[in-house]
């Protein structure tokens, strides 16, 4: 049972470095497809099928901390 958990374990770190690996070469973000194939591996299967995103991964603007950098700035 133990080797088990430990094959299963294996498996999953290994896959979420995969997906961190393919996702940026995708146009997707590569934390996020890292966390979901290290919870559930066969997502990197979707992954490897997934075409190219045409707009890219989420990346907030810097108009989303304006208002904190007005704050801090001297």
């Amino acid at each position: 049972m133990v080797a088990w958990i430990t094959y299963i374990g294996i498996i999953s770190i290994i896959s979420a470095i995969l997906a961190a690996l393919i996702a940026p070469r995708k146009n997707r973000s590569s934390n996020a497809w890292a966390a979901s194939s290290f919870l559930f591996p066969p997502s990197l299967i979707v992954l490897i099928f997934l075409g190219k995103s045409k707009t890219g991964p989420y990346r907030p603007d810097d108009d989303d901390n304006k208002d904190l950098k007005d704050l801090w700035s001297d």
